[in-house]
């Protein structure tokens, strides 16, 4: 009962803070400053067909506490502090999704794949968020235990 009390209470830590945040950074995913190229970008409903086809592979960048609030299916873990060291876990010959927090981490993790040998065509980014997500009906996983 106590980690359960735990989870909840940081779970909704987490979630005021990244609410926090986001309201804070500027969406910067459309300006001519990103590197980032719009045919990479993926909307919800592109990224659903996707998943439900089974073509990417999905990693999602966020820190591990938010990926076990709410993630997309079929989504792994990969948070953007630890993408460097566990870049050999993913696929290069694949064509991979990456779901970041915000256009600032999008931007450095893009960088990190196509540095690190990746295909511009292979990699697409999630250009929404698991909220936006969520709200068009699309379903969501999480890891929060039983009875909590």
């Amino acid at each position: 009962m106590k980690k359960c009390i735990f989870l909840i209470v940081i779970t909704a830590i987490v979630a005021a803070s990244w609410a926090f945040y986001n309201l804070q950074v500027t969406k910067t995913s459309r300006s001519s400053g990103s590197s980032i190229p719009y045919s990479a970008r993926l909307s919800s409903d592109a990224l659903y067909e996707g998943i439900r086809k089974d073509i990417w592979y999905v990693y999602d960048t966020r820190k591990y506490i938010e990926y076990i609030y709410s993630h997309l299916p079929t989504a792994r873990s990969l948070p953007l502090n630890m993408l460097e060291k566990r870049l050999s876990e993913v696929p290069k010959d694949k064509e991979i999704v990456l779901i970041f927090e915000n256009d600032t981490d999008a931007e450095q993790g893009w960088n990190i794949f196509i540095t690190n040998g990746y295909r511009q065509n292979d990699i697409k980014i999630f250009d929404e968020n698991i909220e936006e997500w969520s709200k068009k009906g699309y379903p969501i996983e999480d890891h929060i235990p039983a009875g909590c």
